[in-house]
């Protein structure tokens, strides 16, 4: 037998999170225009204006606080403007996610005792993406494991087990040895391999919602209210970025199922392509239609996602097991990762109260466009999986409706792009060309500061110290501080005085106060003819 290739093709049916630990810092994301821009803050300092650095560095280089960080947020958002154009991540936000972080950025949310202030937290879980291409994508494992879970369901078949095997240390690990007939090198998945997924398209929409958890069935308290679930009332209004669903076909993994050598240990049970797609839908399906009418039950369930999984779930595609059902990443819920027949889940009660064990949880995370809306909800995970082997036309199977929305918000984000590169480039043509400016008036205030040495130095000791009493003036009129100099003997010789008079004669002039000849009774003209007369006398001496 020959290794089988095969590409698989998958569309998100919902929300999809796998996450790798990492997240959007408040630091290093603004919100705007419904768009979450990531950037690199070495990145931002080339775009911000000289005086925003010179600020920046000065918030940087103070005593680190928590108003430190309260003021580096608030700092990233006054100049998100000029940011939005070193971006190098761009992810959907709606209105309630938007005026969520705008009510928020850059302020204290709580105070502590002691005085200590708790600064609102704007961490977003992210979804996986790659390094260098910093797109989302879907890391092969998880499909995997994804897949394990349904074959290991197929080959259990509803047994129940002894329950002292499930008791045992290592139980999991013993039970999928029992129920795989083998583990390790006899594993069957072992000969089984699912590569990392390859974007299909270059825009592949993912988008920032809240997670809520909600019962599953409602529960009144004595006075017939309504009570919510544990994670619910604790809820900080955490956030998620998702793949968006209704992408059709938009990743692309490679399924490689190996062929053993006759002398290898070979597995005892071993799979197919089309073994693997029946198992999926024979557990995911269910999970899912039983999810549904729930959601619908309790008023919880988006209709027009609705119509499109109805759509999905009776497409031929399905019926025949062309394509099937996966359930991934955060929030999948224990029943898409648990065995019928020996699912034993932990169900955390009340204070105080020890855990009880069920075959199905009492609550469920749903995505939330808002913070606490009741209806439209979705849950989390749903992916539908495409095997290019098993289909003959893969795009005949169905059609799904990519909502508006989706190809809006990236028509959208092209234009803003363009819009927001040209206003910065505008302002920084401005930038420059007050900088040019300033180096020149700089450039001219140098050349008369030269100017102004050589003829100082080119002076007489008499016009030296005219320059002086000049320069050193704070009255703003010289002439009267020469008078006042003359007057005060500063010099001796009538020839100097004569010099100095013939000065002050210019700069009265230069001022329009040089009135002589004046013949009126103005007071204030009369003192300065009068002064102009003793000038003129000093002059002739």
């Amino acid at each position: 037998m020959k290794d089988a290739y095969y590409d698989l093709y998958l569309t998100p049916l919902s929300p999809i999170h796998l996450g790798t630990g990492d997240e959007y810092e408040p630091t290093n994301y603004i919100i705007d225009d419904h768009i979450l821009y990531e950037f690199d803050s070495i990145q931002a300092m080339r775009v911000l204006s000289p005086k925003s650095n010179q600020d920046l560095e000065k918030i940087t280089k103070s005593n680190a606080t928590q108003d430190t960080l309260k003021r580096i947020q608030n700092f990233f958002y006054q100049n998100k403007d000029r940011i939005k154009s070193v971006a190098h991540r761009h992810v959907k936000v709606n209105d309630s996610v938007q005026q969520f972080y705008e009510s928020r950025i850059g302020k204290v949310v709580q105070h502590e005792s002691g005085g200590k202030d708790v600064l609102a937290k704007l961490g977003i879980n992210r979804a996986a993406y790659g390094k260098i291409s910093q797109q989302n994508y879907i890391p092969g494992s998880g499909i995997k494991g994804a897949i394990r879970t349904a074959l290991l369901d197929k080959e259990n078949d509803g047994d129940k087990h002894d329950r002292n095997t499930l008791r045992e240390r290592n139980a999991n690990q013993k039970l999928q040895k029992i129920i795989f007939k083998g583990a390790f090198d006899t594993d069957p998945l072992r000969l089984v391999s699912i590569s990392d997924s390859q974007a299909v398209s270059q825009d592949i929409l993912s988008e920032v919602v809240f997670e809520i958890n909600k019962k599953k069935n409602p529960v009144k308290n004595k006075q017939g209210e309504l009570v919510a679930s544990s994670a619910d009332k604790g809820s900080l209004n955490a956030m998620l970025e998702t793949i968006a669903p209704f992408q059709s076909r938009i990743f692309k993994n490679g399924l490689h199922i190996k062929s053993m050598d006759s002398n290898a240990k070979v597995p005892e049970i071993q799979f197919n392509a089309t073994d693997i797609a029946e198992a999926c839908n024979r557990f995911y399906l269910p999970v899912l239609k039983k999810e549904i009418t729930m959601l619908k039950n309790r008023g919880f369930v988006d209709n027009k996602w609705e119509e499109q999984i109805k759509k999905v779930l009776e497409s031929n595609a399905i019926k025949n097991n062309q394509s099937f059902l996966l359930r991934v990443g955060r929030h999948s819920g224990a029943e898409s990762m648990t065995l019928n027949g020996i699912r034993n889940i932990k169900i955390m009660q009340g204070r105080n109260e020890k855990p009880k064990f069920q075959d199905q949880t009492t609550t469920i995370w749903l995505a939330n466009d808002h913070q606490k809306n009741e209806r439209d909800l979705i849950p989390f995970g749903w992916m539908l999986v495409d095997v290019s082997a098993i289909n003959t036309s893969v795009d005949e199977l169905y059609e799904l409706d990519i909502p508006d929305a989706n190809r809006e918000w990236f028509a959208n984000l092209k234009e803003k792009k363009i819009e927001i590169q040209a206003s910065v480039n505008k302002e920084r043509e401005k930038e420059m060309l007050a900088e040019k400016q300033k180096q020149q008036a700089l450039q001219e205030l140098l050349k008369k500061e030269i100017l102004e040495k050589q003829k100082i130095s080119a002076m007489s000791p008499l016009e030296k110290k005219v320059h002086d009493i000049e320069s050193n003036d704070t009255q703003n009129n010289p002439a009267i501080a020469l008078k006042a100099a003359i007057e005060s003997g500063t010099w001796e010789s009538e020839t100097e005085i004569s010099e100095v008079a013939k000065r002050i004669k210019e700069l009265l002039d230069e001022r329009g106060d040089w009135i002589p000849d004046f013949n009126g009774t103005n007071k204030q003209k009369v003192k300065k003819k009068n002064r102009c007369l003793e000038i003129l006398a000093l002059i002739k001496s």
